[in-house]
């Protein structure tokens, strides 16, 4: 597959799942599609925009060498594994967890980074849900000592 094809694919899959999400948007009680709308409007307009670079040939990436597939079997199997841990662990012991071994195990940032960024966003998860939008996460382990 050349590097033309994918980057027509990935055009097409970003504008079909933005389309979707409207979709789900507009089918949702007043209020509660606003989110999905706005989210599929962000990659609807990503998609254009992401045509329009590659179709100008404004970037020109040489193609990839290879997949490193343990590395890449790993970041599966971790986010496969925070999909299963969120509803025992808790989503705010869940996330910062697998934002600091995805990090370590895909970048080069270093332990301090890790824990930062991971910790940073669940921190801005916690805020957007529990005290923005009053959406429940799953408690898990931090249900017992907090009200979440």
């Amino acid at each position: 597959m050349t590097m033309s094809t994918r980057d027509h694919l990935v055009t097409a899959v970003l504008v079909l799942t933005g389309a979707a999400a409207i979709w789900s948007g507009m089918q949702m009680v007043a209020g509660a599609g606003l989110f999905p709308i706005i989210i599929g409007v962000v990659l609807v307009l990503v998609a254009l925009a992401h045509s329009l670079v590659i179709g100008r040939g404004l970037v020109s990436e040489p193609e990839p060498d290879s997949i490193y597939w343990g590395r890449f079997a790993a970041a599966l199997g971790l986010a496969v594994a925070f999909v299963f841990l969120i509803e025992p662990l808790g989503m705010y012991v869940a996330m910062p967890l697998y934002l600091f071994l995805a990090i370590r195990l895909l970048s080069r940032a270093g332990t301090v980074t890790a824990v930062l960024v991971g910790l940073g966003f669940t921190v801005m998860t916690f805020v957007t849900f529990h005290t923005l939008l009053e959406v429940p996460t799953p408690p898990g382990l931090l249900g017992m000592f907090f009200d979440l």
